[in-house]
């Protein structure tokens, strides 16, 4: 379990400092040494490139910028709750501000709007989560919305309709082996 300490409580705390968080399947400890961060980034995590609506099998080209922290967020981004495929990533370089020394981190994401992503609906939810060493923890998520929603194609109906009804028939002839089975060895 990951959890975002406010600023204030941050400096009130003395290093190393050591937590326990129960959850219902466990507890876990873990020890904060804060002198390795030195800023928490300016707020949540900012997608873009996010367009009015998508038609399937366009394709879907994102950023996440998590900005001016040290050390740079690590950002994770994920499709309908699971971890986002590595091959759709970009990743960029953190950019450091010579001025202040703090860091902006980028993650690209490019992805084809597969039919596959749509089977909950219409849409299709990206989200990106920020995190810097085991303290901060943010995200944002963004919705992607089909023009058109997604339906199954006839073959996949009838290819599902003709799974369903071999299962059925195997099934029925498996109860009725089993009688004449029995009856036989009764008789």
């Amino acid at each position: 379990m990951r959890t975002r300490i406010p600023r204030p409580l941050l400096s009130k705390i003395t290093y190393p400092a050591k937590f326990t968080a129960e959850s219902e399947n466990s507890d876990t400890e873990f020890f904060l040494c804060p002198e390795k961060i030195k800023n928490l980034p300016d707020g949540k995590p900012i997608i873009t490139g996010v367009q009015e609506s998508y038609q399937m099998h366009d394709n879907v080209n994102l950023n996440c910028t998590s900005f001016h922290s040290q050390p740079a967020a690590e950002l994770t981004f994920y499709i309908n709750g699971g971890q986002a495929d590595p091959s759709w990533l970009v990743r960029y370089t953190p950019h450091e501000d010579p001025t202040t020394g703090l860091e902006t981190s980028m993650l690209g994401l490019k992805f084809p709007l597969w039919p596959r992503l749509f089977r909950r609906g219409s849409t299709v939810t990206v989200k990106c989560t920020a995190s810097i060493l085991n303290m901060y923890f943010d995200s944002s998520e963004a919705i992607i919305q089909s023009d058109m929603p997604y339906h199954a194609s006839i073959m996949e109906g009838r290819a599902a309709a003709a799974t369903d009804s071999i299962y059925t028939r195997s099934k029925v002839l498996s109860v009725v082996v089993w009688t004449l089975l029995l009856l036989a060895i009764l008789h």
